[in-house]
């Protein structure tokens, strides 16, 4: 697994954001010791997110099997040596999905959030904006976020004009179940 690398002086650990770029983060100590705390703040940091903005994030353990939310508290690459005895607990895996997955340790939302603060946010911190929006923009094209026809047809719109791409309108036609 390659979150975290010790070193005699320092560890490095890599966070993987939404918009599929990784932050490589030194400490000055061991990586089991450094908090999801301290992790989340350094990236955010780095980022150049406010630190107020840095509350909206917080630090996850993923892979395609599990997501598990840090608290600041929590030993990120310690929880990912205990990877296989969480998926055993919260998860309905077979031993041999189990083998194979590897967590990684990723930059998100924080879910305890407030909505409220998060719209306030997103006008005044524009490096949070956009790492809020990749993430909204990957959880809606994954399916994560369940729309109406009609949204989902503006949003896919809004999306092809962002990455420059031109699109029939007489393609755009809503699938009937």
């Amino acid at each position: 697994m390659s979150t975290g690398r010790v070193s005699k002086t320092k560890a490095i650990i890599w966070v993987v954001l939404m918009d599929k770029k990784k932050q490589k983060i030194t400490a000055g100590r061991d990586c089991d010791q450094v908090t999801a705390g301290e992790l989340r703040d350094a990236c955010c940091r780095k980022l150049r997110i406010s630190s107020d903005g840095a509350e909206a994030f917080a630090i996850w353990i993923c892979s395609p099997l599990l997501q598990i939310q840090m608290k600041p508290s929590h030993y990120p690459t310690a929880l990912c040596d205990l990877w296989y005895d969480l998926l055993a607990q919260f998860s309905p895996v077979t031993e041999k999905q189990a083998k194979s997955d590897q967590p990684i340790i990723m930059l998100m939302r924080n879910v305890f959030y407030p909505l409220s603060q998060e719209k306030m946010l997103i006008q005044r911190d524009p490096q949070a904006r956009y790492y809020l929006t990749a993430e909204a923009m990957f959880n809606f094209l994954t399916g994560r976020y369940p729309v109406e026809d009609e949204l989902a047809f503006k949003l896919a719109a809004i999306q092809l004009k962002m990455e420059g791409k031109r699109c029939l309108t007489s393609l755009l036609v809503p699938f009937k179940t």
